[in-house]
């Protein structure tokens, strides 16, 4: 019984490396020893032959729980490993979310950017704090559905993306609507120049708003000191 318990210990050592520490046999073991013990008291008190029969019955239920032994540790195992996948998958999912939340960041910074260079009379720090909001909310919403799947279910969260580029597409217009820039006649270049109404003009209108068109396509409202 030792050696096929000590053989059941190092299957499971060997197939179940993550459940392994739990089925050292020492249990196993313990009923072994009683076993042992209850064989050299009934040897000593002449009453073998009369036990035998409990003893064999002893033997094969120890040898039936050596095998279930095992089993139940690759069960044991097989649940960790599904576990495992399931975690995985779902910090897989997450990590998704955030490159996505970290994609509508870099477009909100970069309208900012955008917004500073030629709007600075738009108030984009109050403007840019309520798309940040929305950015900091879709996180938020992540981290929470991860820790909600920690210990069983799978992970889900739309981020809504729509929602954010809408924040960002609206701030970008109230800034051209509202947050008029300015430039010197010299910084315009070989820009096209319209007036509000769509006339183009060969000169800026100074004093008023013009529509810019740069060399690289870019249109800007500006005016024009």
């Amino acid at each position: 019984l030792r050696e096929k318990l000590e053989a059941a210990v190092a299957e499971i050592a060997e197939t179940c490396p993550d459940v392994a520490e739990g089925y050292d046999g020492t249990e196993m073991a313990g009923y072994i020893d009683s076993l042992e013990a209850a064989i050299e008291d009934a040897y000593n008190n002449g009453s073998l032959s009369e036990q035998m029969e409990t003893v064999n019955t002893t033997v094969a239920q120890i040898e039936e729980m050596i095998s279930q032994y095992v089993e139940y540790a690759k069960a044991d195992q097989k649940a960790v490993e599904e576990d495992n996948a399931r975690k995985e998958a779902n910090q897989a999912a997450y990590e998704a979310d955030l490159l996505t939340i970290d994609e509508l960041q870099a477009a909100l910074d970069e309208a900012v950017i955008e917004i500073t260079a030629n709007y600075p009379d738009f108030d984009v720090e109050t403007a840019a704090a309520e798309v940040q909001a929305l950015i900091d909310a879709q996180k938020a919403q992540a981290e929470a559905a991860l820790e909600a799947v920690a210990y069983e279910g799978t992970y889900e969260n739309p981020v809504d993306s729509a929602a954010v580029l809408a924040a960002i597409d609206k701030m970008m217009q109230s800034a051209i609507e509202t947050g008029i820039g300015s430039i010197t006649a010299e910084e315009l270049g070989n820009a096209r120049i319209y007036t509000t109404t769509g006339v183009q003009v060969a000169e800026p209108v100074r004093g008023a708003i013009n529509i810019v068109v740069r060399e690289d396509g870019k249109v800007l409202k500006l005016h024009i000191k």
